[in-house]
């Protein structure tokens, strides 16, 4: 080994430890965290009702389940496939995921050793911090499928494009070209809002790439085509027209006026953050490219948000696309700064943000903990009465004091989220109560 590698070995080992902390953490919550809503419903087959038993049985739910509830049969189809196997699969599964999701991130990175390290940490605090429903984001089976897994699937999509923008070397391989192709599809019908922002990314870049090079990029446009039929398929299921709003001018604004109120309660400080980096970064006198890639990661992010303007409903899980972009912008952009010796601005950041996260994951961790706890105590009360031969339970509902636990909320017995329940353990009725 070349003193050369030997050097590159040891300034990777800090981030390769980090990794080895996210695994280790994510595992975790991921194990503690329990099951909610369409856990329950998605252990059974949409076509007939029954148990999912085998990987056969997944196709012709997720036929139904197109023409019944919406298009992405892609994440659903893993969610009842992990459903079959014992939790921790699906575990240790999401901490691989959120590995991958951190390493595809590093790509855009120009840094090394401890200083990239700190990058990346930065990133990682962003994230916990500003996710207003994290568990359901990231530590949820179902949601962490449809959420952050679609994050992965995506950045997997848009390697290509930003590493031919950034001029990052990559060696040049017709069979992973052919995977990329399958993975852009993939990608495209994973997430409504996700998609629709990465495929304004790679367009964006790639129109960049073709005016730069004056030739147009074959491969990359391929995998446009690719992921735009993804989404095509994802937005043409019979199910997806119930899930959009009304084309009527006052519900529009009104649409609209709830998600501008709701990033400004929730985005409010990390768009200062982007502003005060970028304008840093103009001012030291920061790379173009990597600047202007920074800022269309902005902008499809908030693309992504400004989205649910014409979506039935807006939920705070739904800035997962949208936070995870603005993060990343973040981070192009603190990177570039590293690239111009300006590491003080990466330290004093760090501070803060460090400061800022042992709070909340302190609060988070005992959230999960809790739920976990009550979790237990359901299932020990379902367990005592069927040993009883009593078909009917009432549970009571669970809110946590976080967006890191998950709730258990039920409604009335007939409520969709009732007959998922009492059909998983085999009752006639279950009611849910509040607490006192």
């Amino acid at each position: 080994m070349s003193s050369d590698d030997r050097k590159l070995k040891k300034t990777d080992r800090p981030i390769w430890l980090l990794f080895a902390v996210v695994f280790i953490t994510v595992f975790l919550l991921s194990v503690l965290t329990p099951k909610y809503a369409d856990d329950f419903c998605y252990t059974f087959s949409f076509a007939t009702d029954r148990r999912i038993q085998s990987v056969a049985d997944i196709f012709p739910s997720m036929a139904t389940h197109r023409v019944l509830l919406n298009g992405r049969v892609v994440p659903h189809f893993f969610v009842q496939l992990f459903l079959m196997f014992p939790k921790a699969v699906f575990s240790v599964l999401n901490a691989l995921q959120a590995v991958l999701l951190m390493l595809l991130s590093s790509r855009y990175l120009q840094s090394e050793g401890r200083t990239k390290c700190l990058v990346l940490l930065c990133g990682l605090f962003g994230i916990w911090i500003f996710s207003p429903s994290f568990g359901e984001n990231y530590l949820w089976l179902d949601g962490a499928v449809n959420y952050s897994w679609a994050l992965t699937a995506l950045m997997l999509f848009l390697i290509p494009y930003g590493a031919a923008w950034l001029e990052i070397p990559a060696k040049k391989n017709p069979v992973l070209s052919i995977l990329h192709i399958l993975v852009a599809f993939a990608a495209g019908a994973w997430s409504e809002n996700g998609a629709l922002a990465f495929l304004f990314l790679a367009m964006i870049l790639s129109l960049g790439i073709w005016i730069r090079d004056r030739k147009p990029p074959v491969r990359l446009l391929l995998g446009i085509c690719s992921a735009t039929a993804g989404y095509i398929f994802l937005m043409t299921a019979p199910a997806t027209a119930g899930r959009s709003a009304p084309f009527e001018m006052a519900t529009l604004v009104r649409n609209a006026q709830a998600v501008l109120e709701a990033a400004v309660s929730r985005l409010l400080i990390l768009y200062i953050t982007f502003a005060v980096l970028l304008a840093l970064a103009v001012a030291y006198g920061g790379r173009k490219k990597r600047i202007v890639f920074a800022v269309l990661l902005f902008l499809a992010g908030f693309g992504a948000l400004c989205s649910f303007v014409f979506a039935a409903y807006f939920v705070e899980r739904h800035f997962s696309c949208t936070i995870f972009l603005t993060v990343l912008s973040c981070s192009v952009l603190l990177d570039e700064l590293v690239q111009q010796k300006k590491l003080p601005i990466l330290y004093a950041l760090t501070a803060a943000l460090a400061v800022v996260f042992v709070f909340r994951f302190s609060l988070g961790a005992i959230d999960i903990l809790v739920s976990n706890r009550k979790e237990a105590e359901r299932e020990r009360q379902i367990g005592e009465a069927l040993s009883r031969g009593e078909k009917t339970v009432t549970l009571t509902n669970y809110f946590p004091n976080t967006g890191y636990a998950l709730p258990f909320i039920l409604d009335a017995p007939d409520d969709w989220v009732n007959v998922a329940v009492s059909s998983y353990y085999g009752l006639d009725t279950v009611y849910g109560v509040n607490p006192d």
